[in-house]
């Protein structure tokens, strides 16, 4: 009966196949866009820098500011749970990792305001680093689901993640609050702005924080080791956040605007679920998380240089974790920080006319990054809170990572049916390794020189669909995780290897996009092979490590093994109905994905915590200033499972098992200056986990939020 349910979810879903709101992009199937060249003519083209031109020939979907408002998700990566082709795993309450093509991690980019979240301690598989992006602070999110290293760099093997942060708006002075609070985790979420002009100056900052306890799910999943429960509650679950941001905008002259801006969130006492037991109390926390970014940027357009951007960014991150054993009396903590610089020079040209009927654009540009790391760890009694420093930290203290690269894209349209890209990258990489007697590690350094080269091609069939096929090599570079960490992670202790390579990555894809004022859908087939993918090789602890490796069940080091292939179809889309006085429609979405690792030359196994079939069915509807929001989320069994799997407390015994949850929302501008949601969460209290996640999905729930703005006079 089960499986019956959820053949017929795939159906309904084909059937209408990204949420309303959370749009699959479709720009205008007129591949000449109307466009008269800069050099031609006075009017302005329409832009097409980096950004704009993947959106029109790529898998991209966008996450509106409207979306998140109607929403309200808890984190950046629940405001990603709706849309086409990802799936969010989270590890405990405070994570929350989105898998892009079935990758995840270090093999996915994320990016806000043009700068790199990923720094170079981002460790591979699922982590919680996204979830350090107040969703309340963003404009929008724009999901590139596929290789995207010729233009966007190291790490975007299985897709990017682009953030764009809120701009100021108020024309006078405003200052606005927001607040949420939900039964399932009894939760409280609070923020108040301030969105400001200063005659030309324009001004946005706000202050925020979250309380979040332990989370409630609908029942403990059988076979399922973790979490722990107190009757319906999931312990170790809880934490506290943090958060705070502020821009300035300045214009220059008539093209030209400088911004400078700043933003911070900082998690405390956030368990690491999976690992976390007692009584007796045994228990790993990330006891500070905290991610802080400022940067300046120049924006302008000129004649001859369209879209110009120049940034320059600071950022920190902070890690401190720390293991809890009241049973021996013992405190083990290890605190890392990664200091680093960030730039980035990026343009496009003018649309430049190529005999009658072809306009040529091409985007170039040149960035890099350089990341300084910290890095120590201490050990002692747990009753008196004293601790002796170890010999060394998780990483090598004082190492450094360096990168620089140069990019073109370029698009050219022939007429009004045909576009072709083509693009190419090169990039180089340093790793510098500081020595470490005391713990018997010499210093070393590593280089890398890596070209990549992209191309595609657009037809339009008909005004309002078009056809899709892009190539594009992509890449990872190791990165001091890889490099040199030595600490108790994942499924066992992690031994660093200075002789790894890159990962190079070659996707092919194919897809069609349709939109007219009926509605909008995209249907993407992917194949993704990987050379050289960084995996974990068992291993023995190393006699210089002396004992070390503590009480892990298993010792492992970093190794390039023979390679690994990815594919799978995606489809998502969105039909309009004419139902006066309402704007109503129907969606869905749904993907699947499968993944495999060759471990020799005649033999492969499944890659860990591939996500099984699933996807999304809905329906919305809107009159004045009232809307209402119904939407499904299902997915089938995963027993397609790794070693690595099979071993993982995370993963039930013999697979995670298939679910289909309801949630409804309401929403209501109650005034101008007032807007307000309320959401059932779960109606049928199904108990469920979304595959590969160290917690259970919340139970039956509701989340309200409330928001006012006032201005003044």
């Amino acid at each position: 009966m089960r499986m019956l349910r959820q053949a017929t979810l795939v159906i309904c879903s084909l059937a209408v196949t990204v949420p309303a709101g959370a749009q699959d992009d479709e720009a205008d199937v007129d591949l000449s866009a109307n466009a008269e060249p800069t050099e031609l003519k006075d009017a302005e083209p329409p832009k097409r820098s980096r950004d704009s031109i993947v959106k029109d020939t790529r898998a991209v979907t966008t996450v509106t500011r409207e979306d998140i408002e109607d929403r309200a998700p808890r984190t950046t990566p629940e405001a990603l749970e709706a849309v086409t082709g990802v799936s969010v795993q989270k590890t405990n309450h405070a994570g929350g990792s989105p898998y892009l093509r079935g990758l995840t991690g270090q093999q996915t980019l994320l990016m806000i305001d043009g700068f790199r979240l990923n720094s170079s301690i981002m460790r591979s598989g699922p982590n919680q680093y996204l979830n350090t992006i107040d969703p309340l602070i963003l404009d929008r999110v724009e999901v590139l689901r596929g290789s995207g290293s010729t233009l966007y760099g190291s790490d975007a093997i299985g897709g990017v993640v682009n953030m764009y942060t809120r701009r100021p708006e108020q024309e006078v002075a405003g200052a606005s609050v927001f607040s949420r609070g939900a039964t399932m985790d009894r939760s409280l979420t609070g923020r108040a702005e301030l969105d400001a002009n200063f005659g030309p100056v324009q001004v946005l900052a706000g202050l925020g924080g979250s309380s979040f306890g332990d989370l409630r799910a609908g029942a403990p999943l059988i076979n399922a080791p973790v979490p722990q429960y107190d009757g319906r509650r999931q312990k170790f679950t809880g934490y506290d956040q943090v958060n705070g941001d502020a821009k300035v905008i300045v214009p220059l002259h008539r093209n030209g605007t400088l911004t400078a801006a700043g933003m911070f969130l900082y998690h405390l006492n956030a368990p690491r679920t999976d690992k976390c037991s007692g009584p007796p109390l045994d228990c790993r926390y990330f006891a500070e998380q905290f991610y802080d970014l400022g940067y300046v940027r120049y924006d302008a357009n000129y004649a001859r240089v369209r879209d110009l951007s120049v940034g320059l960014a600071l950022s920190r991150t902070h890690e401190r974790r720390e293991r809890v054993r009241e049973a021996t009396d013992s405190l083990k903590t290890e605190l890392d920080e990664v200091y680093g610089v960030q730039w980035f020079a990026r343009a496009s040209t003018p649309a430049y006319q190529i005999g009658g009927y072809s306009v040529l654009r091409v985007a170039y540009g040149i960035d890099g990054y350089y990341d300084d790391l910290e890095s120590e760890a201490a050990s002692g009694q747990l009753s008196t809170g004293q601790q002796t420093l170890d010999v060394r930290g998780k990483y090598l203290d004082g190492s450094g990572f360096l990168a620089g690269a140069g990019y073109a894209f370029g698009e050219l349209l022939v007429g009004r049916r045909f576009g072709f890209t083509a693009g190419a990258r090169l990039s180089a990489f340093r790793a510098d390794i500081s020595a470490d007697p005391e713990s018997g590690t010499a210093a070393f350094d590593d280089s890398w020189v890596l070209p990549t080269f992209s191309a595609g091609v657009r037809l339009a069939v008909a005004p309002w669909l078009s056809l899709v096929a892009n190539f594009d090599q992509g890449f990872r570079a190791p990165n001091l995780d890889d490099l040199t960490a030595r600490s108790s992670e994942g499924p066992g202790f992690q031994i660093g290897n200075p002789n790894l390579d890159p990962e190079t990555s070659n996707t092919a894809e194919i897809g069609a996009k349709f939109q007219n004022r009926w509605g909008r859908a995209q249907l993407f087939g992917f194949g993704t092979s990987i050379d050289d993918i960084i995996a974990r090789e068992a291993t023995t602890c190393p006699a210089e490590l002396d004992g070390q490796c503590g009480e892990a069940a298993s010792v492992y080091r970093l190794v390039n093994s023979e390679g690994a292939r990815v594919f799978g179809v995606e489809a998502g889309g969105e039909v309009f109905l004419p139902v006066w006085p309402w704007m109503t429609s129907v969606f869905g979405n749904v993907v699947w994905t499968r993944g495999t690792r060759d471990i020799s030359a005649t033999d492969d196994e499944p890659l860990s915590k591939m996500p099984p079939l699933s996807g999304r069915i809905g329906a919305r509807a809107r009159v004045n200033r009232l809307f209402t929001e119904l939407i499904g989320r299902w997915a089938f069994e995963q027993d397609r499972l790794s070693p690595a799997d099979i071993t993982d407390p995370r993963i039930p015994d013999g697979g995670t098992e298939g679910y289909f949850t309801v949630d409804l929302r309401v929403g209501t501008r109650l005034s101008d200056m007032l807007r307000a949601t309320l959401t059932l969460v779960n109606l049928t209290n199904e108990n469920y986990r979304v595959h590969g996640s160290g917690i259970d999905g919340p139970g039956f729930g509701i989340v309200g939020t409330i928001s006012g703005t006032l201005s003044a006079p």
